[in-house]
């Protein structure tokens, strides 16, 4: 049996007829009671049915040997996999920021990432093409860097098609008050996305830079605060003490976030920004995109 094992494998899976010649080659030889090694086995108005490897009486066969057996059906498409993120961005194409900013490039779960810093297409194995798994930390980008990538999920997942994003420095010392944000930090899952059961209660951290405006800037004596809010929750963090930061480049901070999850399936971007009230009253802001709640 070992040997018309051997046979049947050359003849029905997806293996070329000269690494079939291969195995014959071998000690093995063939078992000439076993049709499908040895055709010539079968009699006039016999078929070789190719499953049992016996001879069957042509008129009484009840096996359709039209349609190859085991034959992998390449015919199938593969699955279109979910999109990947970048953070700070999600659905914008760039941004501007006065200094190179941190990002992170996110997918929608196991996968990994493809990038390049140079507007180059990533393709695995060339020279300027990087690679990590998801959530991946880009660290500080260069001003003025354009970033493609393409997130891979795996057998039986198309190639996420490619993203493109570009890094902006058109105002290296500004006068007016702002902020960098950097990725949203869940602590469910260490990322900036997370999918989730409606109504379930996540929290995470945000770090910032920010800045109130100069002297001659738009609005130097402005109460400012730092906001993080979501879509259809409202503000879920901020910070009261930017104002206190001074001009550009002002300082870094860390805001702590909480929130339950929307009761409705859908999409919910994680925004930062600042505000211009006399305290955190739960003003939204609705700036960069730092993070994304995905409820089903």
């Amino acid at each position: 049996m070992k040997a018309i094992h051997t046979i049947s494998c050359c003849l029905f899976a997806l293996f070329s007829l000269s690494s079939c010649s291969q195995l014959w080659s071998g000690s093995y030889s063939p078992n000439h009671d076993n049709c499908v090694a040895n055709p010539s086995a079968c009699e006039n108005g016999q078929i070789c049915n190719p499953v049992t490897e016996a001879c069957e009486d042509e008129s009484s066969s009840t096996t359709d040997l039209s349609t190859p057996v085991n034959t992998a059906d390449m015919s199938v498409p593969l699955l279109t996999p979910p999109t990947s993120y970048i953070f700070p961005g999600l659905s914008a194409t760039k941004l501007d920021f006065p200094r190179d900013a941190k990002y992170s490039i996110e997918a929608q779960g196991p996968a990994v990432i493809y990038y390049t810093l140079d507007g180059s297409e990533p393709k695995p194995g060339m020279t300027t093409t990087m690679s990590g798994q998801s959530p991946l930390s880009l660290g500080a980008v260069p001003a003025n860097s354009r970033i493609r990538w393409s997130a891979d999920y795996g057998s039986g997942y198309a190639l996420d098609s490619g993203h493109e994003f570009l890094t902006q420095n058109t105002n290296p010392s500004p006068p007016d008050l702002g902020a960098i944000p950097e990725y949203a930090v869940f602590d469910l899952n260490g990322g900036s996305v997370v999918t989730v059961a409606p109504g379930t209660a996540l929290t995470g951290t945000l770090r910032f830079q920010a800045w109130q405006s100069t002297a001659t800037g738009y609005c130097p004596g402005c109460i400012i605060q730092f906001v993080v809010s979501v879509k259809d929750v409202g503000a879920v963090g901020c910070l009261n003490t930017v104002t206190g930061y001074g001009s550009y480049p002002g300082q870094s901070a860390s805001v702590p976030f909480s929130f339950s999850a929307p009761m409705t399936p859908g999409t919910y971007p994680v925004y930062s920004g600042l505000t211009l009230q006399f305290s955190c009253d739960g003003t939204v802001a609705t700036g960069t995109e730092v993070g994304l709640v995905i409820v089903k």
